[in-house]
């Protein structure tokens, strides 16, 4: 039998309550006191342990000081009032070829913005990726502290990750799936379900529903989806019953 990892074991207490945030056009969004209070007042109901998302950092470019202050906020408000809550960041693993790339940028993430976890992303399996670099870059985040996750095609996963995410395709998670992958890897599994993916709200909710139904008995934890616009303050109706939903939710089945 394959050994479990010690990193595999530290994440667990993370993955009990994740949100995924996202933020339209964070580059843009407005922080003020309005917008940044509702968000605080949200992230304290919801109690999250792990905040995913902020994949709007450009792997491509320099954090500019817009994005570095408003994830600096944002974590400093939530772990203020929730201590344990933990904060990731993605990276598009395929755009750093070469060690010097990988180790660079993860130097400029970890010094300007301090994450708990890397979620290295592959987009696909024609990406092309340098499992040096990867290799290099998982011990460069241990040896800061952080976790390391991998969201992309399952025959590609680097060794030495602590967790394994997969989108939810078309908001359904197949449990033979989940159960091949955590036999052979015995890593745990993270569901990412993209908030806007369908078309019907009604929908949308029915499969996020299940998707949190399913955790336990599949052995996954779910991303639970938090959409916010850069354009305007959190809209009461809307984002309240929003938010009643996502606490029912975590409370019932995280």
């Amino acid at each position: 039998m394959m050994p479990i990892r010690v990193h595999a074991l530290e994440i667990k207490p993370s993955l009990s309550r994740i949100l995924e945030l996202n933020i339209e056009n964070a580059g843009e969004f407005t922080r003020s006191a309005a917008i940044l209070e509702s968000l605080e007042r949200t992230l304290s109901a919801l109690q999250p342990t792990l905040i995913m998302g902020f994949s709007h950092l450009a792997d491509d470019a320099p954090l500019s000081t817009a994005q570095m202050a408003l994830f600096l906020e944002i974590k400093q408000k939530t772990v203020a009032a929730n201590p344990r809550c933990k904060f990731a960041v993605a990276l598009h693993v395929s755009h750093y070829l070469t060690v010097s790339e990988l180790l660079a940028k993860l130097q400029e993430v970890t010094t300007k913005l301090g994450p708990d976890m890397i979620n290295m992303v592959v987009s696909s399996s024609n990406d092309v990726i340098s499992p040096t670099a990867l290799a290099k870059g998982i011990n460069f985040a241990h040896a800061h502290g952080q976790l390391v996750t991998y969201e992309g095609p399952a025959n590609m996963i680097p060794d030495g990750v602590d967790g394994f995410v997969m989108k939810a395709v078309n908001g359904e998670v197949h449990r033979d799936e989940v159960n091949s992958f955590k036999i052979k890897h015995h890593l745990p599994v993270i569901v990412r379900f993209s908030s806007g993916a369908c078309s019907q709200e009604q929908k949308e909710i029915m499969l996020l529903s299940r998707l949190a139904e399913e955790q336990a008995p599949f052995g996954y934890h779910l991303a639970y989806p938090l959409q916010l616009a850069s354009s305007a303050n959190l809209n009461e109706n809307k984002d309240g019953a929003s938010l009643v939903m996502l606490r029912a939710l975590l409370t019932k089945y995280n």
